[in-house]
C-alpha cells in the first residue's frame, strides 16, 4: 500500500482575494487547513504583489492571512512549518533558473479558456505545488490553473490538484 503524503495548501489570487473579502467559505477552509498542523499554507510573492493594495481594510486582512501562510522564498515571511514539522526543503531552496524557464514554457503552451492572456503569476503558482510533491491549489479560476498543470507530463500532473474557491465549505 503506497501512502500519499499531506498536501500542501498553495493559495492563488482568487483564494487572496476571497480571504480579503471575507468570504466564509474561503475563511472557513483556511482555518481548517490551520487546524491540520502540517505546512502553513504557500503564497506566491507574485500573488501577493498582484493582491496586495493599500486601503486599510486590504493591508489588515492580508496582513492578518500573511501571519498564518508562507510567502514562498520570503526572507522576512513566517517559516514554512512550525518547529515541530521540520524544515521544507523545497521552500528553502526556492526556485531554479530550469523553474523560471518551466514556467515560461507553460505560458507559451497552455491552452487557455477563450478571451486569457498567458499569466506568469499562475505558472509560478503551479510551479511552486509541483515542487512540494503532493499540493493543492485553492483558485478562482480552476480552468486557468488547470490549463497550466496540464502542460506538465503525466506524473507531475498527478501531484498537482485543483480546488476551486467558489466549492469551499
Amino acid at each position: 500500500m503506497r501512502l500519499v503524503p499531506a498536501p500542501v495548501f498553495v493559495y492563488d489570487a482568487g483564494m487572496l482575494i476571497a480571504v480579503a473579502g471575507r468570504d466564509r467559505h474561503a475563511m472557513a477552509h483556511h482555518r481548517k487547513i490551520l487546524k491540520s498542523g502540517g505546512h502553513r499554507p504557500i503564497i506566491t510573492g507574485a500573488v501577493l504583489a498582484h493582491v496586495w493594495r493599500t486601503d486599510p481594510k486590504t493591508v489588515w486582512t492580508l496582513s492578518e492571512l500573511l501571519k498564518d501562510c508562507t510567502v514562498f522564498r520570503a526572507a522576512d515571511s513566517q517559516p514554512a512549518a512550525p518547529e515541530a514539522v521540520g524544515l521544507c526543503l523545497p521552500c528553502n531552496a526556492g526556485f531554479t533558473m530550469a523553474d523560471f524557464r518551466k514556467a515560461g514554457d507553460m505560458c507559451g503552451t497552455a491552452i487557455l479558456p477563450p478571451k486569457k492572456r498567458p499569466d506568469v503569476v499562475d505558472a509560478l503558482v503551479v510551479m511552486t505545488a509541483l515542487k512540494h510533491g503532493y499540493a493543492i491549489i485553492l483558485t478562482s479560476d480552476p480552468q486557468d490553473i488547470a490549463a497550466y498543470r496540464d502542460t506538465l507530463h503525466a506524473e507531475e500532473r498527478r501531484r498537482v490538484a485543483i480546488l476551486p474557491v467558489a466549492s469551499l465549505a
